[in-house]
């Protein structure tokens, strides 16, 4: 999911970087809270500078009572192996539905005596087992089924859950008609990450465990109906429509999506596809869907090649709707998009759809085929597919619109994600949250950060392909779909499967770049030493270093372009220096002061760069 509008591909990534899950209109708040660590003595950026560091301090620990704060994913007592939810819909202007939720599961490591699922404001009905009531206990937020005797170990059980929904204030958004917007028809979607689908089924609502999902909804005639998966029902009888979504291969519970409206439909799928592409937009947008979606098949077959994994699903759809609070969301099998994502002739003069696009198809490998097995490695989702955009930018446009999307990318999360100057004198502490933590108050906060998640998690992937190198950088991701498919994943298991692919110890590279924050800031000093004929090096990381901020460790590379003998410029002399400290230096012995250095050309190091040397190597 994202929450930022994207535009061309450096501005594409440099807006991801910095406004994960944020609208426009909330982007210079953002940008305030993270000047702050480059510098910014701003009155805003001070105030936000005391917020991430009361968010480390305090979600750490209760210095009162001692308890830890950190979040770890919830006990799974159950496996739950599938979801049946029938859900009525009388009228589309009144903001409410009665349901029955049938939910199969068994019991894991120990005869089950109480499941506990989330259910935010239900008006409960009923809660049984093949038709006897079971007893329960619900406090408007956790329904509580008691099992007496308990349930035996492998054997699967199902309970059904009449209850109504009324105006829920979350996770289902409703948008009756209203006269100040003629025309425009009623319409409902959903959004559920990252915990908010409990306020409309009841569920375990957290990313660590799968199952499959069917959604039977009986809507006024008139209306069209998405869910996840394939439609297996349309039929009409007098006055209602009844659709049935099924959804058989396993999904998380956030990634379950309703949506309900008037639309007008287009296939972008070429001729004999294998997998239907519709685009749901407003009534009297169709002729603009090929225009902006045009390119949808030919992102899929990009994607296929560089994860090795067929699209996993039975259809792509994606549903522009109204009042969406971010961009896209990667529902399984169906996105989600903001209610202007359709565009005319005169938009696309400045701008296309594509980057976002490919993000939340992205997403259908990672973050729905492969899921993230708690919010704390949620760049598992993010980071690939803001990558992902990266790489449709390299298949489209080549490998320069390739680099100019991670120019953005990294230059713009190193400058976010630094650590303040502490003042003299001042101990090193732990300041604030990496990107893969435990330390948040609410699941959102792990989408916002600093140590982003969207540009870090990128970063991240590019630099492991620029260090290990196309071949085994595919391999690796291709082995880490084989194994994680249909599961979920935490940053360890990509890590532990880069290492088998490839043979290197990679374990001091995550935890720098994933589990502390902050970013080198990279000060490197060229100049020619005539007398000696040699270019000398100076580099020094200029980012806080201290205790707990150790010098970053990284192989820099640089390229020196020597003179012919005629003025024109030489193949580059590349150069790789490890730096594992603060302050290096090197010298390299040439014939003629070179015609220019390029440090670090293919942005290797997650790093601001200042660069001096003379100007005429500019």
């Amino acid at each position: 999911m994202t929450g930022s509008r994207r535009f061309t591909p450096a501005l594409a990534a440099l807006v991801l970087a910095f406004l994960p899950l944020s609208s426009l209109a909330e982007s210079g708040d953002l940008i305030e809270r993270w000047g702050r660590e480059t510098g910014c003595e701003c009155r805003a950026c001070k105030t936000e500078a005391a917020d991430w560091i009361d968010l480390g301090r305090n979600l750490r620990w209760n210095p009162g009572t001692g308890a830890d704060h950190r979040n770890y994913p919830p006990d799974r007592a159950a496996d739950f192996q599938s979801m049946e939810l029938t859900i009525d819909i009388p009228d589309m202007n009144a903001p409410t539905f009665t349901a029955v939720a049938r939910l199969t599961f068994q019991p894991i490591g120990e005869p089950l005596a109480l499941l506990r699922l989330n259910a935010e404001q239900f008006d409960l009905k009923s809660v049984t087992r093949d038709g006897s009531a079971l007893p329960h206990s619900y406090d408007d937020r956790i329904l509580t089924v008691r099992f007496d005797p308990p349930l035996p170990l492998n054997t699967p059980a199902a309970i059904d859950i009449t209850y109504a929904v009324n105006d829920p204030p979350d996770g289902l958004i409703w948008t009756p008609e209203h006269p100040a917007w003629p025309n425009r028809p009623a319409q409902l979607h959903t959004q559920g990450e990252p915990e908010t689908n409990r306020f409309w089924f009841p569920c375990h609502d957290f990313p660590n465990d799968r199952l499959t999902t069917t959604l039977d909804v009986t809507v006024p005639t008139g209306y069209m109906v998405s869910g996840n998966g394939r439609l297996e029902l349309n039929q009409t009888t007098g006055n209602r429509t009844r659709f049935r979504w099924v959804q058989d291969k396993p999904h998380v519970n956030y990634l379950v999506s309703l949506i309900v409206g008037k639309f007008d439909e287009v296939d972008v799928a070429p001729a004999g596809s294998r997998i239907p592409m519709p685009v749901w937009v407003p009534p009297g947008k169709g002729p603009l869907v090929q225009r902006t979606y045009g390119n949808t098949a030919r992102m899929v077959e990009v994607f296929e090649k560089a994860f090795d994994e067929p699209y996993p699903w039975d259809r792509y759809a994606q549903i522009v709707v109204h009042n969406f609070h971010a961009s896209g969301m990667e529902n399984t099998a169906a996105t989600t998009m903001f209610d202007t994502a359709i565009y005319d002739d005169k938009a696309f003069l400045d701008t296309d759809l594509d980057s976002l696009i490919a993000h939340e198809l992205g997403h259908q490998w990672f973050g729905d085929l492969i899921t993230c097995n708690s919010w704390e490695h949620i760049w598992l989702n993010e980071g690939f597919a803001t990558y992902s955009s990266a790489l449709w930018w390299e298949a489209r446009d080549g490998k320069d619109a390739y680099f100019a999307s991670i120019f953005g990318t990294i230059r713009g999360q190193a400058r976010a994600d630094q650590l303040a100057p502490l003042p003299d004198g001042a101990e090193p502490r732990f300041e604030r949250p990496a990107m893969c933590s435990k330390l948040y108050n609410y699941p959102f906060e792990t989408f916002r950060k600093p140590s982003n998640p969207y540009g870090k998690g990128c970063s991240i992937l590019h630099m492991l392909r620029m260090n290990l190198g196309d071949e085994l950088f595919y391999k690796s991701v291709g082995a880490y779909v084989d194994r994680y498919k249909f599961k979920t994943a935490r940053t360890e298991d990509l890590r532990n499967v880069f290492e088998e692919v490839t043979g290197k110890s990679l374990e001091q590279f995550f935890e720098q770049w994933c589990y502390r924050p902050g970013s080198v800031k990279l000060d490197v000093k060229a100049t020619w030493n005539e007398e000696a004929r040699e270019v000398r090096l100076s580099i020094d990381q200029k980012q806080r270093i201290d205790a707990e901020n150790p010098a970053y460790v990284f192989d820099l590379p640089i390229d020196i372009f020597p003179k012919n003998d005629d003025g024109t410029t030489a193949a580059p002399i590349r150069i790789v220096v490890p730096c594992t400290q603060g302050h290096h230096e090197r010298a390299i012995a040439l014939d003629r002061e070179p015609a220019f250095v390029a440090v670090d050309p293919e942005m290797s190091v997650l790093a601001t760069l200042d660069l001096g040397c003379p100007a005429q190597w500019l």
